[in-house]
């Protein structure tokens, strides 16, 4: 495994996001079924190693797609709480 494949992906996360959704669900439904059909193209014997490493990034990627609501969750709590007072 090379040095690459354990790096992280950056992701850009909006503030706002509501992970209960119908929008959220659908890409979810969405992002579950590209990582099943992408891990079955991962398991092909007659992929080359160039291939193989292409369908693992996909992989990564949809993974940490899937990992946006828990991402926003942990933003939020190291967010500092601000106080608004109006005087």
């Amino acid at each position: 495994m090379s040095e690459i494949d354990n790096q992280e992906i950056e992701l850009v996360i909006p503030a706002y996001f509501d992970e209960s959704s119908q929008t959220w669900a659908a890409i979810k439904e969405m992002l579950e079924s590209l990582l099943a059909e992408t891990r079955k193209r991962n398991d092909s014997f007659r992929n080359t190693p160039d291939q193989t490493a292409a369908i693992r990034g996909e992989v990564k990627l949809l993974k940490q797609l899937l990992k946006i609501p828990e991402k926003v969750r942990k933003g939020r709590e190291k967010r500092p709480q601000t106080i608004r007072q109006d005087f």
